[in-house]
């Protein structure tokens, strides 16, 4: 089930999300980068450039006052969001349910002889 959380500080926050944590679920939600090294060979002396890649734990970016809705459930497992939680810098905000106006009770009549202006 997906989560929202609300940023309640006066101020950006950035969280980061460990893969052990977040990606506990199985899906693996980090991000794919490419890593250039120059490598040297120790016996030939050739230098060459290696190319990895290499998968990096993802964050998140929360502006001042601002909500993130379908979030993953995994995100709570993360120990900075998971502090911040507790510290209520970010909230959980309850889902809207629907809610009716109360009925106005209906006021019983009153007789002419009552409602008349006027002299009698």
């Amino acid at each position: 089930m997906a989560k929202s959380l609300t940023n309640r500080s006066r101020r950006a926050q950035i969280y980061n999300l460990p893969h052990q944590s977040y990606c506990s679920d199985g899906t693996c939600r980090c991000v794919g980068v490419k890593q250039h090294a120059i490598v040297r060979d120790n016996r030939s002396g050739a230098v060459g450039v290696a190319v990895r890649e290499k998968r990096l734990g993802a964050s998140i970016h929360f502006s001042a006052g601002e909500s993130k809705a379908d979030l993953p459930d995994t995100i709570t497992k993360c120990p900075e969001i998971a502090g911040a939680l507790a510290r209520r810098e970010l909230i959980e905000p309850k889902p809207a349910t629907k809610t009716t106006e109360p009925k106005r009770p209906v006021e019983a009549k009153k007789p002419v002889s009552e409602t008349a202006v006027g002299p009698k």
